[in-house]
Order: C-alpha cells, then structure tokens, then sequence
C-alpha cells in the first residue's frame, strides 16, 4: 500500500535551466535522482548567447568570413551583431541576420549517428525597418527543415517581443552537423529577423513527447520547462507505482 510518496523539483535559472527531480518514498524505497540539466547553458552550442565577442558600440557590422562572432562562421551579405541598440532576448546581445541583404550564421557540432536532436532560439526582427513580417530558415546537415515568421507590427527596439521555439531536428547519419540560420526575408534591403539564446543538444527521453514545435513569449520559457519535468517526473512516479502494485 502507498503510504507517501514525496517528489521534490530543484530549478537553477540561467537560460532555462533545470536541474534535477528527485522521487522518494516507501513505493520504491530508494531515492531516485534523474538528472534533465540539459537546458543548462547553451548544450552544443558555442557563443549561443552572442554575447563573444563584447561590443563597445551599440551595433557592430560582420561581413561574410568575418571571425568576430565567435564560435560562428557567418555568411550570406552579412549580419548586424548588436548590443544596446536594442532588446536583447536575454544578455546584451543578439543577431540580425541581415545587411543589405539576406545573411546569415552557421556552425558545426559534432553529433550521435541516429539521435534527434533538440533545438531552441529566442526571435524577433528589426522593428522600425523593412517589412513588417520578417522570415527565418533553419539548415541542418545543410537540409531546410524549417521555414518561420515572425510579425514586427506594435513592437519596437526597447519591446522586441521576442518568442521562444523549440523543436525537434531529425536523425543524420553522419559523426558532425552544420546548424544554419538564414534571415531569407527580406532578401534585398535592410531590417531582418534576429536571433538569440541558441541552444541545441541530444534529445532525452520523455514520458508524454511535447509537439515537435512550442512557441511562447519568452519570459514563459522557465515555465515551459518546468511542466516539460513536471510531465517527466510524474511519469517515473507512475512507473513506481505501478511496480507497487503489481
């Protein structure tokens, strides 16, 4: 017979950073720790944040080959790497994947043969030039695998209204990945989509699989990942319970 079951969920907050959650009790009569700390930092990520290099002006222009973003190769007709100039999601700093014309950024990570993988990014694009509806494409294993939009209108550079995807990218067959993102609209002119908190690792297992895209404002991403545990946690509970009763 169940008598008590205690379930105790530890947070750390960096970027949405979860640490653990722990189950104990007479059901098991042990103390169970999984450890689902992968949201701490930026994963495989290098720079996810752009927070390297510091700027010393509000903005900084980094052509195609330029080495200054670090972790990052940049290409297309460039990328506006900017500071106060305006809201970042979180930090200083973030990414305008555009001068002129459609830029964009890249990196390579090495990844498991076989396994999904989970990515996250903050986004919003440039309020006050261009068009309104800024659009973002994602690369993996230099495959499009996603196409998004984001709306400007009734934002502007002190409320950037940035949101928070999360999804799922596919197996590859292959030791490394290049991770992508193209500001592919506008493709002439300045004002693009900007990009913050990128953070990707080897996808874990959980009990009820979230969609394969979340989006929500980004001062909820704490919450989202707390009921991603919560759904987590209590399938070990009902997997205890279940031995007990058996």
């Amino acid at each position: 017979m169940l008598k008590y079951l205690t379930l105790t969920i530890s947070f750390i907050a960096y970027q949405t950073s979860i640490v653990c959650a722990q189950v104990e009790g007479p059901v098991c009569g042990c103390t169970s720790m999984v450890d689902v700390s992968y949201f701490d930092t930026f994963g495989l990520i290098v720079n996810g944040g752009f927070e390297l290099q510091r700027l010393s002006t509000s903005y900084q222009i980094d052509l195609s080959g330029s080495s200054n973003l670090t972790g990052w190769t940049i290409e297309g007709a460039g990328i506006v790497h900017t500071g106060n100039y305006w809201q970042a999601a979180r930090g200083n700093q973030s990414v305008e994947l555009n001068y002129l014309a459609s830029g964009g950024i890249s990196q390579q990570v090495a990844i498991e043969q076989g396994s999904t993988y989970l990515l996250e990014f903050d986004l919003s694009g440039e309020p006050d030039i261009g068009v309104p509806i800024k659009q973002l494409q994602i690369f993996w294993g230099n495959e499009l695998v996603r196409t998004i939009s984001f709306d400007t209108t009734g934002y502007s550079r002190a409320n950037m209204g940035w949101k928070h995807f999360s999804f799922v990218l596919p197996a590859l067959t292959a030791d490394t990945a290049i991770l992508k993102f193209l500001g592919s609209t506008p493709t002439i002119g300045n004002g693009g989509v900007a990009i913050d908190n990128v953070f990707l690792d080897r996808r874990i297992f959980w009990p009820n699989d979230p969609p394969s895209v979340i989006v929500i404002p980004e001062a909820s991403n704490l919450y989202l990942s707390a009921i991603s545990l919560l759904g987590f946690a209590f399938g070990l509970v009902r997997n205890r319970i279940a031995q007990v009763n058996s």
